[in-house]
């Protein structure tokens, strides 16, 4: 699927009009859904351009991501044979920035939230720009570096759940020191663990 035609007509809409973005417990029986939950405004998200107007465009995105979305469930949850080590594991990224990572990280999610019997956890890793966690109205929430600071906070306080059912989110949280640094450390594989024991037949992305 040719993922940058979609991008290049729609990433630079994703900024505002000013040009600025405003050891775990590891008891998983215990983790069944998160405590809060938030709505993702899916008009502030077309608005934005992540997701279109158009209805037949809506069509085409939705079946562009479908043709992403089928291969990432089969390596996760297929048949044996089609199943991939630690395929429930997806991350999105690119070299550079503004190539479209946050539109096709959360339109992913979206559409593996509409797959009965399935579901996201989606987790804002870009801890500097914070664009997921602004998208789907969770800036200034508790988040992953915040678990990353305090080992003795439970991933269960900070993970929300939304309005879309089957979509979860973890958001990017407050900015913290050498957060590159943070997030390639043992406490970042910990937490990756905790979450794909403690939300199974999802996707953490």
């Amino acid at each position: 699927v040719n993922v940058m035609s979609i991008v290049d007509k729609n990433i630079r809409r994703l900024r505002p009009p000013g040009g600025e973005w405003p050891v775990q417990n590891r008891d998983s029986a215990a983790v069944t859904q998160a405590r809060e939950s938030i709505t993702i405004d899916l008009e502030n998200l077309r608005r934005y351009g992540v997701l279109p107007y158009d209805e037949l465009e809506v069509r085409r995105r939705e079946e562009d991501f479908r043709r992403i979305k089928w291969p990432v469930l089969a390596a996760a949850f297929g048949a044996e044979a089609e199943q991939i080590p630690d395929g429930d594991l997806v991350l999105v990224t690119s070299s550079v920035p503004e190539e479209g990572k946050t539109f096709t990280t959360l339109n992913l999610a979206l559409s593996i939230a509409h797959e009965q019997g399935s579901g996201v956890l989606l987790v804002d890793g870009d801890i500097e720009r914070c664009q997921l966690s602004m998208l789907c109205g969770a800036v200034g929430r508790p988040g992953l570096t915040d678990l990353l600071r305090n080992p003795e906070m439970s991933p269960s306080q900070v993970v929300v759940d939304t309005n879309i059912p089957r979509f979860s989110l973890l958001p990017s949280g407050e900015r913290i020191p050498n957060g590159p640094e943070a997030l390639a450390g043992p406490g970042f594989a910990r937490l990756v663990s905790w979450f794909l024991e403690a939300y199974p037949g999802r996707i953490l992305l």
